[in-house]
Order: structure tokens, then C-alpha cells, then sequence
């Protein structure tokens, strides 16, 4: 049984009657679900019931599957002009194809290579976007036949005059972006919210600044849903940023965008090199110094009483009596 979704009354019920026809007869229920309970919109309560009542199995589909499928549905009516173009596009990027196939050799290679006109970084992301947040209304499936902000539009008009050749990651968020918008996941507020923000700012600085800027909220949008760790190539890191638009007629402008960015603290360089977005609503710098600040002024623990109002001081004293000593007074 397919379900695009959990319908969790009907499969309450219809799980009660398999249960009781299943006790004495070995009848077992399999919902097959493209998500897991956890990325739906289903109360609490809910996911509570379905996990108490089924095993679940993730069966998660490995990037080189989707490569396989996404090449099977692109139809190449003139072959040879789509060689000659790939073969001059790809020849530079093939250390970024290797990195990122890792240990699936020349099948996954060539695999990727198949996908021109789609960047290998792009093909890269969307495996994430497929496992983590695509449905049934905004798939990569989906992304490959739209003609207002996917796959159609982009080679409707490309290669053009300025050798867009290489289709790249800013198209995934334009297409996405309104299903960024419908979730409640809470990791997808930042990103969104900078968006909003800075916008207008940077796309009066030019469409490049506004490309890449996309490319980096959706960094930072996958890698916290995802939750990777810094190595990853997922990471909003300056290398895989310049990936991410490595070969593209953007690729010229990563190292200015990134600079402005940082320098208007729009997205600000962390001491670890990610143009990491932070849930506060204050600059990291302002947030980093002001920590540094109060390291220098408060060393001790003894001493946290003098930034604590008495009744916090009187909770710390609960928690950590065994640990603290703090000394109630008002603060001044």
C-alpha cells in the first residue's frame, strides 16, 4: 500500500482490523510513505501513535540512484551539440565530479556528467532536497518539466549571450522556495528570514550577488536540516561555496559576494570560515565580542551573581548547589 502521506484515522483503523485478523493468521500491514512521520505536518500526539504501533524502516534512495533517474527522465534531442557543449563545460570541473561521487568511480562519473546542463554541485544538492524536504507538490521530478523556475525554463533560454551554459543552485531555491515558505520547520526561519531581508540589497548589486546569496541560504537551509557536520560538502564553507558555482559564468564573483556579505554582516564569517546564519537576531560579530566582553569580566563562577537578578540567583542555587556557591545581592 502507497501512501503520499500519513492518514493517520484511516490507518488507525485499518491497522486495527489487520491487528485483529493478524493474531491468530500472520496478516501484516506495510505503509510505504516517501516521508517519515517526523517530516510531516502531523501533531505530536499523532507521530506518537504511528511509531508506537508500526516499525519503521528508512529506505533512503542514494545520490547516485537519483543521478540514474534524473538522467533517464532528460530526453537529448540533438546529442552531438549536447557532447560538444558538455565536453567543454565539464572538462574543467571533473576534481569537483570526483569529490563529489567519492568512492563510486567512473559509473558515478559519468553518471553526473550526463546531467549537463545541470551543475554537479546543483545535482549534488538536490539529492538532500529530495530525501529532506521534496513532496508531492514541489519535487525534483517536478523541478526537471517546470517552465516558469525549473529544469524547462533554464534551457529554454540557455546557453545565452553571457555563456549561462551551466544550470546552478540559485534555480533550486527560486523553484523551492515556496515550499521553504509552507513548512513549519523551524530550521528553515533563518534562511527565509535573511532572504526577506537582504533581498532588494543584493539584487541591486547585481543578479550574480543575488544568484549566490541563494546558493548560501540554501547551504545553510540543507545543512541544518540535514544535520551534517562541518566537513561535509554541504556546509555553507567558502570551498563549497566556490564550488557550488565552480565553471559558471558566477564563478568570477564568489570571492566579492562573499566579502560584501560579510563585511555588511548580512551573512557573517565565523572563526571556523562558514558563512553560518545564526538563529539571533544580532550580528555574530556584535555577539562574539560581547561574549568575549563578559568572559573577561565574569572568570569565576562565584562571580555570576553580579549579572543575575536575586530570584535567578536563588534558582542557580537550587540546581547547583552542590557545584556553586553564589551569594544573593541586587543588581545595581
Amino acid at each position: 500500500m502507497v501512501y503520499s502521506q500519513y492518514k493517520i484515522k484511516f490507518c488507525g483503523n485499518l491497522y486495527q482490523d489487520v491487528r485483529n485478523a493478524g493474531i491468530n493468521k500472520d496478516v501484516y500491514l506495510f505503509v510505504v510513505s516517501h516521508r517519515n512521520p517526523a517530516q510531516t505536518s502531523i501533531a505530536r500526539d499523532d507521530i506518537e501513535k504511528v511509531l508506537g504501533r508500526f516499525k519503521i524502516l528508512d529506505y533512503s534512495m542514494e545520490p547516485i540512484t537519483t543521478y540514474h533517474i534524473i538522467n533517464a527522465s532528460i530526453k537529448k534531442k540533438d546529442k552531438s551539440r549536447w557532447e560538444e557543449l558538455k565536453n567543454e563545460q565539464i572538462e574543467n570541473i571533473i576534481p569537483l565530479i570526483k569529490e563529489i561521487i567519492g568512492d563510486e568511480g567512473v559509473s558515478g562519473q559519468k553518471y553526473i556528467e550526463n546531467l549537463f546542463p545541470i551543475h554537479p554541485y546543483t545535482a549534488y544538492l538536490s539529492t538532500f532536497i529530495a530525501r529532506e524536504i521534496g513532496s508531492t507538490e514541489r519535487s525534483i521530478f517536478n523541478f526537471l518539466y517546470d517552465e516558469e523556475r525549473g529544469f524547462r525554463k533554464f534551457i529554454s533560454s540557455n546557453p545565452d549571450p553571457d555563456e549561462n551554459v551551466l544550470l546552478t543552485a540559485d534555480y533550486l531555491w527560486d523553484f523551492f522556495y515556496e515550499e521553504f515558505e509552507r513548512s513549519d520547520n523551524e530550521k528553515f526561519s533563518s534562511s527565509l528570514e535573511r532572504f526577506k531581508l537582504h533581498k532588494q540589497t543584493l539584487e541591486e548589486k547585481g543578479s550574480e550577488y543575488l544568484a549566490i546569496f541563494k546558493g548560501i541560504l540554501l547551504l545553510n537551509l540543507l545543512y541544518k536540516v540535514a544535520e551534517l557536520s562541518e566537513s561535509s560538502l554541504v556546509a555553507p564553507t567558502i570551498d563549497n561555496i566556490k564550488s557550488m558555482f565552480q565553471g559558471s559564468k558566477y564563478e568570477k564573483y564568489v570571492d566579492d559576494v562573499l566579502n560584501f556579505v560579510n563585511t555588511e554582516q548580512i551573512i557573517s564569517k565565523t572563526p571556523d570560515n562558514l558563512y553560518l546564519i545564526s538563529s539571533a537576531s544580532l550580528p555574530f560579530r556584535e555577539i562574539e565580542k560581547e561574549k568575549e566582553s563578559l568572559l573577561r569580566q565574569y572568570k569565576e563562577y562565584k562571580e555570576i551573581n553580579r549579572i543575575l537578578y536575586p530570584a535567578h540567583v536563588k534558582e542557580f542555587e537550587n540546581v547547583f548547589s552542590n557545584l556553586v556557591t553564589v551569594t544573593p545581592q541586587v543588581n545595581p
